[in-house]
């Protein structure tokens, strides 16, 4: 029988995380707790999960934690992540329709695991505490990773659909509701892409594939396909989304090449990343231009930053233009030297020998 995870109500959340939104990593492991006084659980649909099982789920965390770095610096934040989401389908035992509740969810990251959460993630983003967001959540976006994509083949879990995806995949596979709710559908269109043979970029073609298919939801119940007519639907789609996007980048090769265009950092995210991020006030309303998708990696999530310079391009000479670096996945803008020392020369070497984008 499913189990029911006590759920912190959203008022005692929003005091719990005032209370440690401060604290370092070693103060919340001292207030790690397995019962809060304000916690309660759904009325009917399991049974209540029992102490020992929410030990056992806090020890399963930590010592994955404990892999890659805890209680220092996190170190491969993504590869814990992927580690960690199919132990919590196995150990929390619960259904969608409890997984959906965003209580449950606050109370592991402020009462259970607080100084995990710190850990991953460092900053004060409220909605990697209290599951205003359950694709955000640090415990919620790993449960439902986890559930859509790993495969339980013969009682062990296949972890290789969801290891073939990168962050920005699933951030388009999950944060995308319409699509998360369907778990053959979230499945069929993951295989699509992976085993799509066009020669077009992986992201490109999940956030195209994703946005066709939502359109076809208008007059398409996938619901009610069986799992051959679902691929055979699925697999078209993603064809057609991979074509135009060959289609697109043979007309812009075809392009008169020139001086790219000036626009704001917000309107550049929009046109590059498919991605509405307001740039800080820091970036003012002065005009920058692409640079270009970097092939170094966010610190936090490992995706590929995004470039921006200020101002038009130099003719020649050292390029001493303010940058915005750019992560789509972690919805962030920030200057040149407000990162850190590594990531920092890596984008100075990509920018001196990359070479000079496009119109």
């Amino acid at each position: 029988m499913s189990r029911l995870w006590p759920r912190l109500p959203d008022a005692a959340a929003e005091r719990r995380y005032d209370e440690l939104e401060r604290l370092s990593v070693a103060e919340l492991s001292r207030r790690a707790a397995i019962h809060d006084p304000a916690q309660i659980y759904a009325a009917t649909g399991g049974v209540r999960a029992t102490d020992q099982e929410i030990e056992i789920l806090r020890d399963a965390v930590v010592e994955v934690a404990r892999a890659y770095g805890f209680p220092d610096d996190v170190q491969a934040p993504v590869t814990f992540d992927r580690l960690l989401a199919p132990q919590m389908v196995d150990l929390m035992g619960i259904v969608p329709a409890e997984a959906a509740n965003r209580q449950v969810w606050s109370f592991l990251s402020l009462v259970v695991a607080p100084d995990v959460t710190r850990w991953r993630f460092p900053g004060s983003n409220r909605e990697r505490w209290i599951a205003s967001d359950t694709t955000r959540h640090m415990f919620s976006r790993l449960w439902w990773q986890a559930y859509l994509l790993v495969e339980v083949r013969g009682g062990v879990q296949d972890t290789t659909l969801m290891d073939s995806l990168a962050e920005s995949d699933l951030n388009q596979l999950l944060e995308r509701t319409t699509l998360g709710g369907s778990r053959p559908l979230v499945r069929q269109l993951a295989r699509s892409v992976v085993g799509c043979s066009h020669p077009v970029g992986r992201r490109e073609l999940m956030r195209e594939s994703a946005i066709r298919v939502r359109r076809r939801m208008a007059f398409i119940d996938h619901l009610a396909l069986d799992d051959v007519q679902l691929e055979l639907e699925v697999s078209q789609v993603v064809a057609a989304a991979a074509d135009a996007l060959m289609a697109r980048e043979n007309t812009s090769e075809d392009a008169t090449t020139g001086s790219l265009p000036l626009l704001s950092v917000s309107e550049i995210i929009r046109v590059q990343c498919g991605a509405e991020i307001g740039a800080p006030k820091k970036f003012g309303e002065s005009l920058w231009v692409y640079a270009g998708r970097s092939d170094v990696q966010c610190p936090n999530c490992e995706a590929a930053l995004e470039v921006c310079r200020q101002g038009a391009e130099r003719p020649e000479g050292y390029d001493d233009r303010p940058w915005a670096v750019v992560c789509p996945t972690c919805n962030r803008v920030s200057r040149l030297r407000e990162l850190g020392d590594a990531t920092r020369d890596a984008l100075r070497l990509w920018a001196h020998v990359q070479p000079k984008p496009r119109l």
